[in-house]
C-alpha cells in the first residue's frame, strides 16, 4: 500500500474501486495535539472525557481527524443496530482501530466493512472460537500461522460489519478461504438463514498490523 502522507500522521489514503475511499492513520500525536487539531462540540468533549484510557481517547480523536481528511466531517451517527453512518457525502462507513492505528472505509453506494489488528500472540488463545474445521486445517498447514490467524480474524470482522446482525457468529456463519498468504485477496462467505453471499476481500499487511476490507 503506497504511503500518501499529508499533515500530521495520515499513513495512507487511496481509492477503492470507483466509489470507495480508504484511509489509515498512524497515531503518533499526543492527546493534546489531537484535541487542538479538532473543533469539538461540548457533547463530543464529554464523550472523549468519558474514556478512562488515554489510548482510547487518542483513537477516538484520530478517527475524527482521519474522517475530516477523507470526508470533510467529524460527525459520525449510528443506527439503532449500532452501525455507523454519515449524513452527507459518503453514507456508508466502517471504522476500526488497534493500538496506534485507525482505519476507515467509505463508500457512496454500498455497505462496507474494515478491520485492522496488531499482529500478536494473544490471538492464539481465541482461535478455536472463530476458526471452523476447514480453517483449522489451513491454519495447521500455513507457513506463518500467526499471520494466517489475523487474516482470517480480520476478514470475519469485516464481513460481520457488512451486515451488523448480532446473531451472526464468526465460527458458524462466516467462512474465509485464504488460498495464498502472499495474495492480497481473500474469499469470504456469509451463510445465515436466508443469507448466502460471497465476497472478495482486500488484505494488506501494514508494518506489524493486518488490514482487511470488503465492499458489499
Amino acid at each position: 500500500m503506497p504511503n500518501s502522507r499529508t499533515s500530521m500522521a495520515i499513513y495512507t489514503k487511496k481509492n477503492i474501486g470507483k466509489n470507495g475511499l480508504l484511509g489509515v492513520w498512524q497515531i503518533t500525536e499526543s492527546e493534546t495535539a489531537l484535541l487542538n487539531a479538532l473543533s469539538l462540540t461540548p457533547n463530543e468533549l464529554t464523550t472523549v472525557n468519558s474514556f478512562k484510557s488515554t489510548q482510547r481517547k487518542r483513537q477516538w480523536l484520530a478517527t475524527r481527524l482521519l474522517l475530516k481528511n477523507l470526508a470533510n466531517t467529524t460527525t459520525i451517527h449510528h443506527h439503532e443496530s449500532g452501525k455507523p453512518y454519515l449524513e452527507h457525502g459518503f453514507p456508508f462507513i466502517s471504522i476500526s482501530h488497534s493500538h496506534d492505528y485507525v482505519a476507515i472505509l467509505l463508500h457512496h453506494e454500498k455497505a462496507v466493512g474494515i478491520d485492522i489488528q496488531l499482529i500478536a500472540d494473544k490471538i492464539l488463545k481465541i482461535k478455536d472460537r472463530f476458526l471452523n474445521s476447514k480453517e483449522q486445517e489451513c491454519y495447521q498447514q500455513s507457513g506463518n500461522g500467526l499471520e494466517y490467524l489475523h487474516r482470517i480474524w480480520c476478514a470475519k470482522e469485516a464481513l460481520y460489519k457488512i451486515h451488523g446482525n448480532r446473531l451472526i457468529f464468526f465460527k458458524e456463519h462466516l467462512f474465509v478461504q485464504d488460498f495464498n498468504s502472499e495474495n492480497n485477496f481473500l474469499e469470504g462467505t456469509i451463510e445465515y438463514q436466508y443469507i448466502n453471499e460471497k465476497y472478495t476481500l482486500g488484505c494488506e499487511k501494514l508494518n506489524d498490523y493486518m488490514l482487511v476490507y470488503v465492499i458489499d
